[in-house]
């Protein structure tokens, strides 16, 4: 894994359209607008019934759902999820992000890293975790970016903690199954609800 620090920028480029006086839009923008205008006209004049029934090949989270549920079904937020990311603190430790403002996670080549930090999004917060001789979770971060090629995710810092040293984790048993005991290898992964809550009382109390 590679990480490395930014200077405060926009991570995502701009769509079609987005910026004031841009013209631009792409080819067959208008054509797609107007079917989409067709296929909603068309669904409006359905029983709920079947509008319900027209949804069981999608994946939106709205099957069997109608009307008011469906829209607040497609309305609900994401809840945060937790992760924790590895780093080498001679190579780029927590100190140094506070330093930047931010940095970008990038050049993860382990396949299950690789399929934990795809599912990072915008919002989620991450326990930073020194790697070598510290062995230990030492801060905070927040997710403000998120590129899928190539995959890179941006941070900035959300405050240290008092670390929690891994003898401590592997000490306690809700934490018995767990990746960072199992797979001591692994740089990303996910932290449930429980493990953040019980790794902050932790982090009071070293």
């Amino acid at each position: 894994m590679h990480t490395r620090g930014l200077e405060p920028r926009v991570f995502a480029t701009p769509l079609y359209g987005s910026r004031r006086g841009d013209k631009t839009r792409p080819p067959g923008l208008s054509l797609f607008f107007c079917w989409g205008l067709i296929e909603f006209a068309e669904w409006g004049s359905r029983g709920a019934g079947e509008r319900s029934r027209s949804c069981t090949d999608c994946r939106c989270g709205t099957v069997g759902k109608s009307g008011t549920e469906a829209t607040k079904a497609m309305a609900t937020p994401k809840a945060t999820r937790y992760w924790l990311f590895k780093e080498e603190p001679t190579h780029y430790n927590y100190a140094d992000l506070e330093r930047d403002g931010r940095a970008v996670w990038e050049g993860v080549s382990n396949a299950l890293a690789l399929r934990h930090l795809r599912q990072v999004r915008v919002g989620d917060r991450v326990l930073y975790y020194h790697t070598g001789k510290e062995k230990a979770v030492v801060g905070e971060m927040e997710v403000v970016g998120v590129t899928p090629d190539p995959l890179a995710v941006e941070v900035v810092p959300r405050g240290r903690r008092r670390p929690v040293a891994l003898a401590t984790i592997k000490r306690d048993p809700l934490f018995a199954d767990w990746e960072l005991v199992r797979l001591p290898r692994l740089s990303v992964m996910p932290v449930s609800d429980a493990h953040w809550q019980r790794l902050a009382a932790l982090s009071r109390a070293e």
